[in-house]
């Protein structure tokens, strides 16, 4: 069984034969990163609760090693809401899942715990993927448009909004992903306020020269001044839909 049949699979079994328990955890995810939990079921997003819950719904092929879940019987996803990468088909190619409790794991000692994690390469190449949603892609087909930004969470916070936008899971685009940009007319980068996301800008903006920069001084990041300007964010970057601009811009 391919890892994407898999991964299909799985989900569907967790929202026929959990669905009120995965309520109860998106509805958490919903209120803390203000995102609608309608938007979360849509995309097929789960948490995991406990060492042996994708076990119990994905059966003996999730011990697969080379579906990157279990090493030695323990689940790497524990605790992680995970959210599926897709191709631009909607077909299921990796995970990449936040730790919900990881500021609760570095508070009791833990150390070197990563935030977010990617499904391995046994699984696939993250450099050949986005993260984004397929379905507002197709409804701003139309517009040409799409938004580039550094993370999980950033793509997600436009996506339920209807803003087309797409993470490299990163701040280092590989070609394929330069490749994949230029069928784009209007690009526009949406980068974090650090190093990491002037050198991802400069890097998509030397391989495509009308990429533009959007700007804005008052959070770390687009999901965070979502979060905090949830209408002065929407309304700006909906109007570059049926507005573009050629120059870099800043959200004010």
């Amino acid at each position: 069984m391919r890892f994407s049949e898999f991964a299909q699979n799985l989900i569907d079994k967790i929202y026929t034969d959990d669905i009120q328990s995965q309520e109860y955890y998106l509805n958490y995810v919903a209120a803390i990163r203000q995102v609608p939990i309608d938007y979360l079921k849509s995309i097929g997003a789960f948490f995991v609760p406990n060492n042996d819950y994708i076990y119990h719904y994905g059966g003996k092929e999730s011990l697969n090693i080379d579906f990157d879940l279990y090493y030695s019987g323990n689940c790497v996803w524990t605790h992680f809401l995970i959210i599926p990468i897709r191709t631009f088909s909607g077909i299921i190619v990796g995970f990449v899942g936040w730790d919900m409790n990881n500021s609760l794991k570095k508070e009791n000692g833990a150390v070197d715990l990563p935030t977010y994690r990617t499904s391995g390469k046994r699984v696939f190449d993250k450099n050949s993927y986005f993260l984004t949603d397929a379905n507002v892609l197709k409804k701003t087909f139309n517009k040409s448009t799409v938004f580039v930004v550094d993370g999980v969470f950033d793509s997600i916070s436009l996506n339920c909004r209807g803003i087309p936008a797409i993470s490299i899971l990163g701040s280092y685009p590989s070609p394929i992903q330069l490749y994949a940009l230029h069928w784009f007319e209007h690009i526009y980068i949406i980068s974090d306020n650090d190093e990491a996301g002037y050198k991802m800008y400069s890097r998509i903006k030397h391989a495509i020269p009308r990429t533009v920069r959007i700007t804005q001084t008052k959070t770390k990041d687009i999901d965070d001044f979502l979060k905090a300007y949830p209408e002065v964010a929407e309304k700006y970057l909906s109007n570059l839909l049926d507005n573009p601009k050629r120059y870099n811009c800043e959200i004010k």
